[in-house]
């Protein structure tokens, strides 16, 4: 009886000192997620009507696309823009990623081009030509890891912007409890934070040159037919951490003399301007 007693207890011993030494299974080797980089789609279009651009419907999709943004490393701004096309009014939009530093277009993507809109009115084909433009903008955007769109700039002026029709507003525009401000008293571009000069030079590029809408022969000395269009401050956004400065700009029109399609300036600023705050 004692023997077959002890015998289990032996080789139950045994396999307990075997399961305490044998050596754990490693799970099988698994590489790190790949995280795929934040996409600001551009939504594919909703405008078509049997091949038609709904024109209301264009504008509800333009205005929610996801644009401006700003990359995190502040590196580039991924743009989009309705371009106004003057007195036709076609339905235009266009995305561009801009280099920061020097303002250089690093891609450009069409998205809907007004000269085309009358041609193609009705064509069933337009559709999907559009969204395959859209497609390749969304895989442009796609490169890049994007922060936000910025703070949006803030009215600083007494007049305010919208309140001297056909004159052009120079500012002040900035961000009221962060000290920033900015005036543009053409062709001078002047950024200060909390007293601090940020950008002070001089921008002729965004002057529009005067032009004659007179034949020549009505109009012999070239002076009483010239249309000039000034440029107008129309609001902006900043991201002061990445150091980046979107300034909208726009131009002033008549009835005679059109005003050019608005843009936006990128303008680099020192990085980490926020922790200055």
């Amino acid at each position: 009886m004692l023997l077959r007693t002890v015998a289990p207890l032996a080789a139950l011993a045994a396999l307990a000192t075997a399961c305490a030494t044998a050596p754990t299974p490693t799970p099988p080797h698994s590489e790190a997620p790949v995280i795929e980089a934040p996409r600001y789609l551009v939504e594919r279009p909703t405008f078509f009507t049997d091949g038609f651009i709904d024109d209301d419907a264009f504008r509800r999709w333009a205005a929610e696309v996801a644009l401006p943004a700003i990359s995190e490393d502040g590196a580039v701004v991924a743009l989009g823009r309705a371009r106004e096309d003057g007195a036709r009014g076609n339905p235009a939009f266009e995305v561009s990623i801009v280099r920061v530093s020097d303002g250089e277009v690093l891609s450009y993507a069409l998205i809907v081009d007004p000269d085309e809109v009358d041609a193609q009115r009705g064509d069933p084909s337009f559709a999907e030509t559009v969204r395959e433009r859209v497609d390749a903008a969304n895989d442009a955007l796609a490169a890049y890891r994007w922060a936000g769109k910025g703070q949006r700039l803030e009215d600083l002026s007494s007049i305010g912007m919208d309140n001297a029709p056909g004159r052009p507003f120079q500012g002040p525009l900035g961000l009221a409890m962060g000290g920033l401000t900015i005036v543009f008293e053409e062709p001078h571009l002047s950024v200060s934070l909390a007293g601090r000069t940020l950008v002070d030079a001089d921008y002729p590029d965004w002057t529009q040159p005067p032009t004659n809408y007179c034949d020549p022969a009505d109009d012999p000395e070239g002076e009483s037919c010239v249309c000039e269009n000034p440029v107008t401050l129309r609001g902006g956004r900043v991201d002061l951490e990445r150091g980046v400065l979107l300034l909208d700009i726009g131009y002033i029109g008549t009835d005679l003399c059109w005003e050019p399609d608005s843009w936006t300036a990128v303008i680099a600023l020192p990085k980490d301007l926020s922790k200055n705050q």
